[in-house]
């Protein structure tokens, strides 16, 4: 799924009432596909409208960037149900001889097996291996059909997300992902002047960033760059990555503020 226009905007925002609409009407649970950044910030603009039906995000696990939007209320319903989302662990068969292989890696090869993009959510890469979250009725086919990428053979295997003893085996090694830390000094915690530190650009450079429509802010997209940013925002710059703010502001003597990024 994507929102490269006016149109898709508008089909995607009656997309999502569609399914409110459904789930208050029939008293079930509603599920999209897997939402980007894109799709996620045009839900965040109709939240509140859309309570009704009670709403709730989930991806596989917590932070998790490509989500699936579920409405229906507990309350309301009398019962839970688990989100759609089946999480594949593929590793090359003998590590010894694997290729070094990429996110970029992993989905292309599941581009090639002709999924969509919306029925894949993350792929978590950890020692050459990767966790892939999809849509659970995909989860077979994945299986049965993904056994190489580019030269090295692999295996695929069904992590239960849902088993708690597997799915913190699951978090432990996503935990592992140690990102890169820097320290920045800036003027001001506006979101341009954070981005230009991190990424090393030109002022001019990240406010082009934010024309083009390519940042995010704890999943909304942010549309003015002097926007203020805060300890524990994410911000996402599609093209160059996503960064944490992993620290308080200190004030420097020479009156900057100073504070440690987290970047993936």
């Amino acid at each position: 799924m994507s929102l490269d226009n006016e149109k898709e905007i508008h089909q995607f925002h009656n997309r999502l009432q569609e399914l409110a609409d459904r789930s208050y009407s029939n008293s079930c649970y509603t599920f999209t596909e897997f939402c980007g950044l894109p799709e996620l910030s045009e839900y965040y603009k109709l939240q509140n409208n859309l309570q009704f039906a009670g709403t709730k995000i989930f991806g596989g696990y917590e932070d998790a960037e490509r989500v699936i939007i579920r409405f229906g209320n507990p309350d309301d319903l009398g019962y839970e149900q688990d989100f759609p989302i089946s999480c594949l662990k593929v590793s090359p068969l003998i590590a010894k001889f694997s290729d070094n292989l990429t996110h970029r890696d992993f989905l292309g090869a599941l581009m090639n097996q002709g999924m969509r993009r919306s029925t894949i959510g993350d792929i978590k890469v950890c020692d050459n291996s990767a966790y892939i979250f999809c849509m659970e009725n995909i989860a077979d086919y994945i299986i049965e059909h993904l056994d190489k990428i580019k030269h090295t053979s692999v295996k695929c295997t069904l992590i239960n997300i849902y088993d708690q003893a597997m799915y913190e085996q699951v978090l432990a090694e996503l935990d592992s992902e140690i990102p890169d830390s820097k320290t920045i000094q800036v003027m001001s915690m506006r979101a341009d002047a954070v981005i230009s530190k991190v990424y090393n650009l030109s002022r001019n450079d990240s406010l082009n960033l934010f024309k083009a429509q390519k940042v995010y802010i704890n999943g909304r997209l942010a549309e003015n760059n002097a926007q203020q940013v805060k300890l524990s925002d994410v911000i996402n710059v599609r093209g160059f990555g996503k960064c944490k703010i992993a620290s308080s502001p200190s004030e420097t003597r020479k009156g900057k503020l100073a504070m440690t990024i987290h970047i993936w």
